[in-house]
């Protein structure tokens, strides 16, 4: 029989057992069930994994007989597919899709990229980070790329949603729904290269000038600390190393006495960015300036912290004060910049060049066959420092 309201109205609770259920003859495995107290429910029954599972769809009372065949027919048809119409639905929060991510490539990224991943997220998306990963639209991600621009720039902007990108395309190839499809089918923050909407960011091209290296130097070589926790001669030393070898700012804060070599007269980047370590040969100047520290060495870090255990935080007090006193405006890249323009100007070759600042090469296939003895690049670290100091 075919269950309807006509035929539901004349069915009798069961006298000698606890419940029965009336089968629909029309949509197998749809079916009503009466309790000895005459609760009556829509039920489904059906096979999921090998085992007979047998479901209520409601409670007769809020659903018509024709609502719950419809609703029965679909429970029914997602288990033909193999799906599980009963799973409970996968949420996955942005928040919690940062973390596994993080967790997960923590010996791919570096800790300092690590910590940007989580400064990113927690300023820039800090409203999304509680939503699940489902509900991020693009066109949400086009609105909060713009409003990104508006508050941190473009480069910013661009640098947030790559970070955003990387963990939902993680979550579109990895997370699955009950019903074993991905949980993210499709990366909302695709939408802005569909859409050209990507800023463009021009390379930065500042320089201190060779006209300017008198102005800058003696600026640099006049930052005294009022306070010892000011801390401004170590970062003063820091910054004339960084101008005299073209290591990246977080590269030399980092520096350790145990990576310095004076026997050999190298210093070793253990963890460069390129993941490449590097050992430079050092010109007389920043010879002179590491035996200085080393004679007042009080930790393990060439440029110590005063106000934590480990190495200085930041640069930014001292380029602050430089530049209010020389009126020649740079950041701590700016110095690599100058130092590779300086080197650029002596006529050194391109290969030498991406040694001395250890870029990769590996793509040319003839860099692989050049090898640069340290003594040639000490000599033009040698002779970079001699260009800088003929001009201070």
């Amino acid at each position: 029989m075919k269950l309807s309201k006509m035929i539901i109205a004349t069915l009798q609770p069961p006298l000698n057992q606890a419940q029965k259920i009336y089968w629909d003859e029309e949509l197998p495995g749809f079916g009503l069930r009466i309790t000895k107290a005459n609760a009556r429910a829509w039920v489904v029954q059906l096979r999921l994994q090998g085992r007979s599972v047998r479901r209520t769809v409601a409670k007769v009372s809020v659903c018509s007989p024709e609502q719950a065949r419809q609703q029965a027919k679909k429970i029914l048809s997602q288990a033909r597919l193999g799906m599980n119409p009963f799973a409970q639905p996968i949420v996955v929060s942005l928040q919690q899709a940062v973390a596994d991510y993080l967790a997960a490539h923590q010996e791919r990224l570096k800790a300092v990229t690590i910590k940007d991943y989580q400064r990113v997220m927690r300023v820039y998306f800090a409203d999304w980070l509680s939503q699940p990963v489902t509900a991020l639209s693009g066109q949400g991600v086009v609105q909060r790329h713009e409003l990104l621009r508006q508050r941190h720039g473009p480069a910013q902007a661009n640098l947030g949603m790559r970070y955003l990108s990387a963990v939902l395309q993680w979550v579109c190839c990895l997370y699955e729904d009950g019903a074993g499809q991905p949980l993210l089918p499709r990366n909302p923050v695709r939408v802005l290269s569909a859409l050209k909407r990507w800023y463009p960011v021009a390379r930065r091209q500042r320089v201190i000038r060779v006209g300017e290296l008198a102005r800058w130097y003696a600026a640099v070589m006049g930052l005294r600390s009022v306070r010892a926790v000011d801390n401004l001669e170590t970062m003063r030393d820091c910054l004339l190393l960084m101008m005299f070898t073209g290591l990246r700012v977080g590269e030399a804060r980092q520096l350790r006495w145990s990576e310095i070599n004076f026997v050999e007269r190298t210093l070793l980047i253990a963890e460069p960015k390129n993941r490449q370590p590097q050992v430079l040969p050092w010109s007389d100047y920043v010879e002179s300036l590491l035996r200085r520290r080393y004679q007042e060495r009080c930790s393990a870090y060439v440029f110590a912290s005063t106000r934590r255990d480990g190495a200085i935080v930041n640069l930014s007090k001292a380029i602050e004060l430089v530049v209010k006193a020389c009126q020649v405006p740079f950041t701590a890249h700016d110095l690599r910049r100058t130092f590779v323009t300086i080197a650029e100007q002596l006529g050194f070759s391109t290969y030498l060049l991406k040694r001395l600042v250890n870029h990769k090469i590996d793509s040319d296939v003839t860099a692989g066959y050049v090898v640069f003895e340290p003594e040639r690049l000490r000599a033009a670290m040698q002779a970079i420092a001699e260009f800088i100091l003929a001009r201070v």
